[in-house]
């Protein structure tokens, strides 16, 4: 831009002289119109900036602070490792924090609310492990294995290990009564 090495007494007249103003009776405006011109020229800059290095990023793309890659260092398999005992919807809320506090998220798991918060969350999940929460209810066994495998075709595969083995052992079931049946 032109302005670029204009001074301010340069690019105040220009604005008088644009505007048709008076240095006296308009000098919020013409002060407003400055630092317009101010911060459009230092955008101005930053863009041309940032083409410039995507530029020179598109010439060499290996070229720079980027890591190929694959590569990690001993630091960073140290902290996928401290993670990988944690459960994955555990593992999120730890990185927020770690995030928030400028910590690695091994340093963040060493302190006492999250120690407790993790420790809540396991018997959370035990508990809801042990306790049936299914909708069908405790009752005894209430689906027969026709069901659950019309079930599995109708939803394709199950999603959960449970529901994997229900269907397995549902078609052994069937099996062996089938076979029960043409013995007799």
């Amino acid at each position: 831009m032109q302005n670029a090495k204009k001074t301010e007494d340069e690019l105040r007249h220009d604005i008088r002289r644009e505007f048709d103003y008076s240095e006296e009776r308009d000098k919020d405006k013409i002060d407003k119109i400055l630092e317009i011109k101010k911060d459009r020229y230092a955008a101005t800059q930053a863009k041309k900036k940032a083409q410039e290095e995507l530029k020179n990023f598109q010439q060499d793309p290996n070229k720079g602070e980027h890591e190929p890659k694959g590569k990690y260092s001993l630091d960073d398999i140290d902290e996928i490792a401290a993670l990988g005992s944690i459960p994955r919807e555990d593992r999120e809320w730890i990185v927020k924090i770690a995030q928030t506090e400028n910590k690695k998220p091994s340093e963040v798991l060493e302190y006492g609310y999250v120690k407790t918060y993790l420790r809540e969350r396991a018997e959370e999940r035990a508990t809801a492990l042990a306790t049936n929460t299914k909708k069908g209810g405790r009752g005894a066994d209430s689906q027969t294995p026709e069901s659950i495998i019309a079930k599995a075709r109708e939803s394709g595969d199950p999603e959960t290990a449970e529901g994997a083995e229900a269907l397995a052992r549902a078609e052994m079931d069937l099996k062996l009564a089938k076979s029960k049946a043409n013995r007799q």
